[in-house]
C-alpha cells in the first residue's frame, strides 16, 4: 500500500467520534504504519548503510514533529525512571504516548484524506450532539452517563469545540453551516461544563481574530452567533450561581486540591515526583474541607499536574512544547491563510484553556484529537496545496 494515510485518517477520525478503546488502538496502529513508511521512505536504506545516518525523506517540518515529540516523552520518561524506576518509566510512557499522532498524521497526510477526515470529524461530531439532545431530552445524560458515543461529559463537550469551528470553515457561509454550528454550540452549552465553555469562547476568539479578510464571514451571521452566545452564557450564570462563593463546590474543592498540589511542589520543585504520585490528604486542610479531598489523587489542572510530576523541568518541557506547536499553526494560519491550520490553533488554545480547571493535557481523547488536528494541519508536502 503506497499510502496507506489515505485509508487509516477517516478511520481515526470516526474511531475519535464513537470509541475511546477504537481511538487508542487505532492510534497505536497509524504510529506503527508511519514508522513504517519512515523507515521505507526512498534513499534511507543507502544512507544508513554508506553513513548509518537516521534521515528520512519528510518535509523539515515534519521531521521537527518527531523530534519534539520523541525528546518530550524521553525526557519524561528518563526522569520519571530516575525517581521511580521501571514503575515510573511506564507511567511516564503512559501519559505521554499520545502525542506521537502528531507526528505520525503528518507523515501519512495528503491533500484528500485531510478534507475527508475534516468531514468525518464534523459529522461525526453533530451526530454526536444529536445523540445527546436526544437522551437529554428523554432521561440525564449523568445518570445514564449517554454523552453522545461517550460516558465522559467534560472530555466529549471539548472535543465538540473544533467540529464548530470546522462548520465555519466554507469559503461561503451557508445556513447549513450555521444549523451544524448551533447544533454543536447547543450540545457544549447543555452538558454544563464551565471549563470547556470558557475554553471554547476563548478559541472561537481566536478563530474570528485571524479568520482569513477573503473568507470573512458575514457580519449578519457574526451577529447572530454572538447573540445566540450571550443568551446561552446568560443563562449559564444564572444557573451557575457564580455569586454564591459557598454553593460552588467544584471550585472549593479544587482550591483544596490545588494548596495541596502547590505545597507538594514547593519541597520538591525542581524535578517532582513523577506521574500519578499524588495523594490528597486531607488532614493538611481545615474541616470544613475535608471532605472534598477523600480519596483524591487528580489535581484537577493540567498545569499543577504537571509541576507536580516533572517539577519545573516538566512544567517549562511542557510549554515549550505546546507553545512551540501553536506558534507553527498559527504562523501557517496567517501566511497561509489556512483556516484548517487555525482550526487547529483554537483547538489547541481551548486544551491550554481548559488545562488550568483540569487534567485536559493528559485526557486521552480529547489529547487525540488534538494531535491529530494538529498533525493534519502542519503535514503535508512543502509544496502542496492547502485548504
Amino acid at each position: 500500500m503506497k499510502n496507506p494515510g489515505k485509508y487509516i485518517l477517516p478511520l481515526f477520525a470516526f474511531l475519535l467520534v464513537v470509541s475511546l478503546a477504537g481511538a487508542s488502538i487505532g492510534a497505536g496502529v497509524m504510529i506503527l504504519l508511519a514508522i513504517a513508511q519512515v523507515c521505507r521512505s526512498p534513499g534511507m536504506g543507502e544512507r544508513l548503510r554508506e553513513t548509518g545516518e537516521f534521515r528520512c525523506e519528510s518535509t523539515d517540518v515534519t521531521r521537527l514533529l518527531w523530534i519534539i515529540s520523541l525528546c518530550f516523552i524521553a525526557a519524561l520518561a528518563v526522569l520519571d525512571a530516575a525517581q521511580n524506576g521501571w514503575t515510573g518509566f511506564v507511567q511516564a510512557i503512559r501519559e505521554t504516548w499520545t502525542i506521537l499522532v502528531l507526528p505520525a498524521t503528518a507523515s501519512l497526510v495528503t491533500e484528500r484524506s485531510r478534507e475527508l477526515s475534516a468531514r468525518v470529524l464534523l459529522y461525526g461530531f453533530c451526530g454526536a450532539a444529536l445523540v445527546f439532545l436526544y437522551f437529554y431530552a428523554t432521561t440525564d445524560p449523568a445518570i445514564e452517563g449517554h454523552y453522545g458515543f461517550h460516558s465522559a461529559p467534560y472530555a466529549f463537550a471539548i472535543m465538540l469545540a473544533a467540529p464548530s469551528w470546522l462548520a465555519m470553515c466554507r469559503h461561503r457561509i451557508r445556513i447549513s453551516e450555521i444549523a451544524l454550528w448551533m447544533l454543536l454550540a447547543v450540545a457544549l452549552f447543555l452538558v454544563n461544563t464551565r471549563g470547556v465553555i470558557i475554553a471554547w469562547l476563548a478559541g472561537s476568539a481566536l478563530f474570528l481574530a485571524f479568520f482569513p479578510r477573503e473568507k470573512r464571514i458575514p457580519r449578519r451571521v457574526v451577529a447572530l452567533l454572538l447573540l445566540l452566545v450571550l443568551f446561552f452564557g446568560a443563562w449559564k450564570a444564572q444557573r451557575w450561581q457564580l455569586l454564591d462563593i459557598e454553593k460552588q463546590h467544584s471550585i472549593q474543592q479544587r482550591f483544596a486540591i490545588w494548596a495541596q498540589v502547590i505545597e507538594e511542589f514547593g519541597e520538591q520543585p525542581i524535578f517532582g515526583y513523577g506521574f500519578n504520585r499524588f495523594r490528597a490528604d486531607p488532614s493538611r486542610v481545615g474541616e470544613k474541607y475535608r471532605s472534598y479531598l477523600d480519596n483524591q489523587t487528580n489535581p484537577h489542572s493540567g498545569y499543577l499536574m504537571m509541576l507536580h510530576a516533572g517539577g519545573m523541568f516538566g512544567f517549562l518541557l511542557l510549554w515549550a512544547v505546546y507553545g512551540s506547536l501553536f506558534y507553527l499553526l498559527l504562523r501557517r494560519a496567517r501566511i497561509h491563510r489556512d483556516t484548517f491550520a487555525l482550526v487547529a490553533a483554537s483547538n489547541m488554545l481551548a486544551i491550554m484553556i481548559g488545562a488550568f480547571g483540569d487534567k485536559t493535557f493528559f485526557m486521552t481523547l480529547p489529547v487525540l484529537q488534538n494531535w491529530f488536528l494538529a498533525g493534519l494541519a502542519l503535514g503535508g508536502s512543502r509544496g502542496e496545496s492547502r485548504p
